[in-house]
């Protein structure tokens, strides 16, 4: 009853250094325009209800999610944000500083990127989940979103997955799929 799509915005990587460094220093942009881009295609085609869309990543799709719900919060339903990045100061520099740049050299990127400066306009019902050792998207993303999410009065359903990294175990992760399935349904149906 659910139909998928999957789209490769800008920044993804393989298609080219033009394409993968568009985001350079204003993560969180680009991408989401792609995406809402891609949603209202499959909507005009017929294919899609846009009063019942959800959005779901885990780890970038994660915060893919949370960029989504709350920079264009009223096509979104509902979401599933499984180990997301939150701010880029907090990722490690491998990664972040090769898209961002140092916060120093670029507050302003930081900022606009960062999921609780947008964190208010989320309308949509999200569930947020995080493995508690996760040592790639450390617990202190989750940590600061939801102070944000305090601060700025919204809810969400939240569920910690126990000594979990990054990857889920095999039980969790059917745990994880049950959980999202149930979500998914009762939200959007």
């Amino acid at each position: 009853g659910f139909i998928v799509l999957r789209v490769d915005n800008r920044g993804t990587p393989n298609r080219g250094i033009e394409f993968q460094q568009s985001i350079h220093r204003r993560m969180g942009t680009l991408e989401v325009e792609d995406q809402v881009t891609a949603l209202d295609w499959l909507i005009a085609k017929g294919k899609a209800d846009p009063a019942r869309v959800g959005v779901h990543g885990w780890s970038y799709g994660g915060y893919m999610t949370l960029a989504l719900m709350s920079r264009a919060p009223d096509r979104f339903r509902c979401g599933i944000a499984g180990a997301p990045v939150t701010d880029w100061k907090f990722y490690e520099t491998g990664y972040g500083e090769r898209y961002m740049d140092t916060p120093a050299e670029n507050p302003d990127g930081y900022k606009l990127s960062a999921i609780r400066t947008h964190i208010g306009n989320l309308k949509g019902r999200l569930l947020l989940v995080h493995g508690s050792a996760d040592d790639t998207v450390v617990f202190q993303h989750t940590v600061d979103l939801l102070s944000a999410m305090v601060a700025s009065n919204v809810d969400c359903d939240y569920f910690v997955y126990p000594g979990q990294l990054h990857g889920l175990a095999p039980q969790h992760s059917q745990h994880f799929f049950r959980k999202m399935t149930a979500f998914l349904k009762r939200e959007l149906n």
